[in-house]
């Protein structure tokens, strides 16, 4: 286990996500500033949602990912039989079409996770360690890393879901299931 404040996956590095976990061959990294605000138990519920989004899930994505390139792919090339002048634009545009399919499917696959979840720990606990989680964001603050910012210096484009939707989500689930 190590930790980490500041979060070297994106070209200009910015603050470990405070809610997230990284996955790695022999390591799991986590943010530096939760190390003291949660204790070791409450950690699980972060560990499990990260282990089932990294390990199980990712593969659903590349699978997804390329399934939506292969579509568009052919409808490029039935669209280039119908109309010639649009096959020189429609593969040029097409792979930023893919992604924002991927960034859809990749927070649809975040929630999936932290269902699955709330299944291992229960969603009590996992609510309380989020909104922990959320308490230090809102008294520290929290810097988005750069790489993660739209075209031009745009808005944030999140690819993961923040905290407080992730807690709503479980939340809805979990009323659901009661039901």
């Amino acid at each position: 286990m190590s930790w980490e404040t500041t979060d070297s996956r994106y070209r200009s590095p910015g603050e470990f996500r405070y809610d997230d976990c990284l996955v790695e061959k022999y390591c799991l990294t986590m943010s530096a500033r939760m190390r003291d605000t949660l204790e070791p138990d409450e950690f699980r519920p972060i560990i499990a949602s990260s282990l089932i989004f990294s390990k199980i899930l990712r593969r659903r994505v590349v699978r997804q990912t390329l399934l939506t390139f292969v579509g568009l792919v052919v409808a490029a090339i039935v669209l280039a039989l119908l109309m010639p002048t649009i096959l020189s634009l429609g593969i040029q545009f097409l792979p930023l079409a893919i992604v924002p399919f991927s960034i859809l499917y990749a927070r649809r696959l975040r929630s999936l996770a932290d269902k699955k979840a709330c299944d291992l720990v229960s969603p009590s606990s996992f609510l309380v360690t989020l909104n922990k989680v959320a308490y230090t964001i809102n008294q520290v603050g929290y810097q988005q890393p750069r790489a993660l910012s739209g075209p031009r210096g745009g808005g944030p484009v999140p690819m993961l879901p923040n905290v407080q939707t992730r807690i709503a989500r479980i939340q809805r689930n979990s009323q659901l299931k009661g039901q």
